[in-house]
């Protein structure tokens, strides 16, 4: 694995961590946001590693699909990506409920350990 790779997934499994930590204190919203990111780091060391580039985008969708991902995955990154806007946008509509946020950060460790599996 490419040194900029294991950046990568370091990353993702640090937002990981903190997703599940905001949403153990009640604050769903960064949950989900962290959620997000964890998610989309775990996606761009995908692409990191096999081409040395990744777009600097945050539609997880477009990401996944760019890592040739599976549809499945491509469907929860499609959940997972309206998090970020939500979380820095006040006018994206109302922060999740703690069950979204819950289900949020489900989504993103599916999505991380398919990225690690890809990477292993």
């Amino acid at each position: 694995m490419k040194p900029e790779t294991a950046r990568w997934l370091e990353r993702a499994a640090a937002d990981l961590s903190d997703a599940r930590v905001l949403l153990q204190h009640g604050t769903p919203g960064a949950a989900g946001f962290h959620a997000q990111q964890a998610a989309e780091k775990a996606i761009k060391a995908v692409l990191v590693e096999r081409s040395g580039r990744y777009p600097r985008i945050h539609d997880l969708a477009v990401l996944a699909r760019e890592a040739g991902a599976p549809a499945e995955i491509q469907k929860l990154c499609g959940h997972l990506s309206p998090a970020y806007v939500a979380a820095r946008y006040p006018d994206a509509g109302a922060p999740p409920s703690t069950e979204e946020g819950t289900r949020l950060v489900a989504v993103a460790q599916e999505v991380v350990a398919w990225a690690r599996q890809q990477l292993s």
